[in-house]
């Protein structure tokens, strides 16, 4: 049988013998070509979609996965290759463009963007394509061309409400007076989004002022259900340092079409007179409460004290810098009555800036509508048997939703009039979403996915019958979280034990037993799980690691995170090969590296597997 390729001729050999031939009989130039073929046939597929090793999908997971710089720089060899096609091309500077975009790198993402579109024209991603492409035109001030681009794409679906938001902002001038015409056109193309998806269209509250967030109102029709017929419910608002923004969200709230609300804002001990503005608020609308926390103790802890004071049979909540449109509650209402077996459910929003400009998710996405964990509309015995929300600074709306799901065994939680945006979310450079240590991208790699992890692990551990109920704040955690998302004040540790946590082996099984062995002599353990490059970046650390965490014996350190410990210990010198985004910062005492295996699979010094003379910078 004719051998074509050096991968087939290794992958041919009994493992002992492959390893002998590469490393004691085949020529140099050979042998490399031998390694290059084990790499790509030993990587391991991605878990998303069966993602291929070396293709340009699976560099975009290690991309967003922490190898940011790797990874970036195989996809420019992807992009520059002759040998690559439209298809990889395409995808590869899309990929880059995403990544750009994503940290509000625009003047990088345009020549990303474009060669994507000029290499593969019919490209499935074309939404993305549209969202970073204008967004680019539109900063460079080319209104035309980003119009004739959103133009095109409206052809193919004239009543995409994200192409109609997309286009509202190609009349956004860059400068100069405000267009008063431009401005009603934008309003026009806005409108659609909703008309099309029959709710009722916004107007200017003053027409002598530009479109703004402060300056939209609506006027719905009357509710399905007389205001004596419908439920009670409850709207909760945490508010913290939100003077500029509460009169707009509250006034939005009092608009709504279903009457039957009481309205409960829980300053979080604000330093600037958000308490007062609610208090004087409270007197134009007799259906809003306020209270306040002494001590600032998060969004959270705000909303379970506002769940703790309300009366409702439904509850939802609200951000103190969005904006609702009036029919929201109302379209969320229906369908949760219509659909008694349905615990909640969400509706859609979409990001903006104080003028109306709209914009993608965080990570751009082929849509700019999505769903709103902050609007999750919920039946009060589901919030009691889940004991509420997780009192951490960042990322307890979408474990609420995680735990909601599992507990009812639903795939995904319903989204009510689904497509239309019913919340504008304010888009706030100081917000928790977009600081760094809780950026909202951390999800991928940080501390937002480490906090995922450990809340998953804990629900994996469930049985159906078991309790979802999180413990009281008084009580200790019910899962573990890093410090940088609770009040919690970071303790100095004993031991950092550094390695891929997803490896089986003897490796594993030596590390794990002197984490064991500290535990034992009493010591502060600490685990910082360095994923390898070419292992699988989409996966947990493990169960073996993360019970540990649960347990109490062992901290997981995030990406990004900080503590103080006497001896760091790597137990698989192999990950130091790869650079990662946010490395943890750690001062030790001491830094021990255990070389477990030899740094050469052979005595070829082509297959070494790390270098045992590195030198830290």
């Amino acid at each position: 049988m004719k051998i074509k390729s050096a991968r087939e001729l290794v992958m041919r050999l009994p493992r002992p013998l492959r390893k002998f031939v590469r490393g004691r009989l085949l020529p140099s130039a050979l042998t490399q070509r031998v390694d290059k073929a084990l790499d790509r046939s030993t990587a391991p597929k991605g878990t998303k979609k069966g993602i291929q090793a070396g293709t340009v999908g699976w560099y975009d997971d290690r991309l967003w996965g922490g190898f940011s710089e790797d990874a970036g720089a195989a996809l420019q060899r992807i992009k520059t290759d002759p040998k690559s096609s439209a298809e990889d091309i395409s995808g590869a500077a899309r990929a880059l463009s995403v990544w750009h975009a994503s940290h509000d790198d625009l003047e990088q993402a345009y020549p990303e963007i474009v060669l994507s579109r000029i290499a593969q024209a019919d490209h499935p991603e074309q939404k993305i394509q549209v969202f970073i492409e204008t967004d680019c035109l539109l900063a460079l001030g080319e209104n035309k061309r980003a119009s004739d681009l959103v133009d095109a794409a409206l052809k193919q679906a004239p009543g995409d409400a994200c192409y109609l938001l997309t286009k509202a902002n190609t009349f956004l001038g860059t400068s100069g007076p405000v267009d008063s015409q431009a401005e009603a056109r934008r309003l026009k193309w806005i409108n659609k989004a909703f008309t099309s998806a029959n709710f009722a269209p916004l107007a200017f509250k003053d027409p002598t002022r530009p479109l703004a967030l402060d300056n939209i109102s609506a006027s719905p029709p009357p509710c399905y259900l007389p205001e004596d017929e419908q439920p009670l419910v409850s709207v909760l608002v945490a508010a913290y340092n939100s003077e500029s923004t509460l009169r707009v969200a509250l006034e939005s709230i009092f608009a709504q079409s279903w009457c039957n609300l009481e309205i409960i804002v829980v300053d979080d001990a604000s330093t600037d007179a958000t308490y007062e503005l609610a208090l004087e608020m409270s007197r134009e609308d007799a259906r809003l409460h306020v209270d306040r926390q002494e001590k600032s103790g998060g969004a959270y802890a705000a909303r379970n004290r506002a769940f703790r004071r309300s009366r409702g049979a439904f509850i939802t909540l609200h951000d103190a810098d969005d904006w609702s449109h009036p029919q929201k509650i109302e379209v969320q209402m229906r369908h949760l009555l219509e659909n008694p077996q349905v615990p909640a459910n969400c509706s859609d929003w979409v990001r903006c800036y104080s003028d109306l400009r709209f914009r993608s998710t965080a990570r751009v996405r082929p849509r700019r509508v999505h769903m709103n964990f902050s609007s999750v509309l919920v039946r009060r015995e589901v919030v009691s048997a889940l004991g509420g929300w997780d009192e951490v600074r960042a990322a307890g709306d979408n474990e609420f939703i995680r735990r909601l799901e599992r507990a009812h065994q639903l795939k995904v939680i319903d989204r009510a009039g689904q497509g239309a945006p019913l919340a504008f979310a304010l888009e706030q450079a100081g917000s928790l979403t977009r600081t760094k240590s809780s950026h909202v991208l951390t999800v991928f790699h940080g501390v937002r996915r480490t906090y995922q992890e450990s809340s998953v692990h804990w629900m994996d551990m469930r049985g159906r019958e078991e309790s979802w109920r999180l413990r009281l704040p008084s009580e200790g955690r019910t899962f573990p979280a890093p410090y940088e998302l609770t009040r919690q004040v970071p303790q100095p540790y004993d031991l950092l034990v550094i390695m891929d946590y997803q490896r089986q082996g003897d490796t594993a099984d030596s590390m794990f037993a002197y984490v064991e062995a500290a535990n034992d002599a009493g010591k502060r353990v600490a685990a910082f799980h360095w994923r390898r490059f070419k292992q699988d970046v989409n996966t947990s650390p493990g169960s073996r690691i993360l019970d540990l965490a649960q347990e109490g014996r062992v901290y997981m350190l995030p990406p990004g995170g900080r503590i103080d410990v006497e001896t760091v210990v790597v137990g698989d010198p192999m990950v130091l090969k790869s650079k990662i985004d946010l490395p943890p910062e750690i001062k030790p005492t001491s830094f021990l590296i255990i070389a477990n295996e030899l740094h050469a699979r052979s005595r070829s010094t082509v297959e070494s597997q790390y270098d045992p003379l590195l030198r830290s910078e």
